[in-house]
């Protein structure tokens, strides 16, 4: 997920927070208190570990999404916030039948409606990714996102999760320039009116 967010970082110019810690040492997209923010690994670290892990690692990424967003928000500028993840094709022995998911907070209009329009851009200038909205997972779902739904307004804030496939057709050299076209050009769409 990091190759394809620093290829939309720098194809549409906009700023990239990212990190190389790993969700066995702590997931940065838990709440604090989320009884899977360390892993069955790192649950094992005494308290003083896991404050330092927190402070070291987990508060300055998250603290400095939050800056940035109050730095436009201060400027009277909507911020369009995408956060790129990645999933896993089989899970429990069930294959999960989408490429690229959209996530989204279906009581803000605004998500919903460029999720829409992404995905009807998507399947026509590359119909063969299989781009679903609110999957894997629910918009809704704890996370960093959420978070920061619940801290800024939909007037300030859109918050939207770009998922994909692990083993999707992003994965190809080719195919990823074709995808990333399409969801460049989708998302360069609504881009004078936020901020990136």
């Amino acid at each position: 997920s990091l190759v394809a967010a620093r290829a939309l970082s720098r194809r549409l110019n906009a700023r990239l927070f990212f990190s190389d810690v790993t969700r066995l040492l702590v997931d940065l997209n838990r709440s604090p208190h989320h009884p899977k923010l360390f892993s069955e690994i790192s649950g094992q670290l005494g308290d003083d570990e896991k404050k330092y892990v927190i402070n070291k690692h987990y508060l300055p990424y998250r603290r400095d999404v939050e800056s940035c967003i109050s730095a436009s928000a201060a400027k009277g500028t909507t911020v369009l916030h995408i956060s790129v993840h990645s999933f896993a094709d089989i899970i429990n022995g069930l294959r999960r039948n989408a490429d690229m998911g959209l996530l989204y907070d279906p009581s803000r209009p605004l998500e919903k409606t460029l999720c829409i329009q992404w995905q009807k851009f998507m399947k026509k200038e590359y119909p063969a990714t299989r781009v679903r909205r609110n999957y894997p997972y629910l918009g809704k779902a704890d996370g960093l996102v959420t978070y920061l739904r619940k801290t800024f307004s939909p007037e300030v804030y859109i918050g939207i999760e770009l998922e994909l496939n692990r083993k999707g057709k992003w994965r190809n050299e080719e195919h990823q320039r074709m995808i990333f076209n399409a969801l460049v050009s989708a998302i360069r769409s609504c881009r004078p009116s936020f901020d990136l």
